[in-house]
């Protein structure tokens, strides 16, 4: 289901916003691994050129995307 609405937010909202956030962490406890980290390396990323590198909202973001990266399979973000 939050699959299926990822493309509607991401016309929406833009990467840095909380809803993406909340989007990217559904899509992770559906078990859409991939596409969780794909999301949150972008919001990152997003984050990063709107706030700084150490804004805690960036942080979080950052936090986040560690979280998820092992339940892939991959060792480092």
């Amino acid at each position: 289901m939050f699959a299926e609405l990822l493309p509607h937010a991401q016309t929406a909202f833009p990467p840095e916003s909380a809803v993406t956030s909340r989007l990217a962490s559904f899509l992770g406890y559906s078990g859409n691994y991939a596409a969780v980290r794909i999301l949150f390396r972008r919001i990152t990323e997003a984050r990063t050129q709107a706030q700084g590198a150490e804004h805690p909202e960036t942080l979080t973001a950052r936090a986040n995307l560690a979280h998820w990266t092992p339940r892939q399979g991959v060792k480092s973000a």
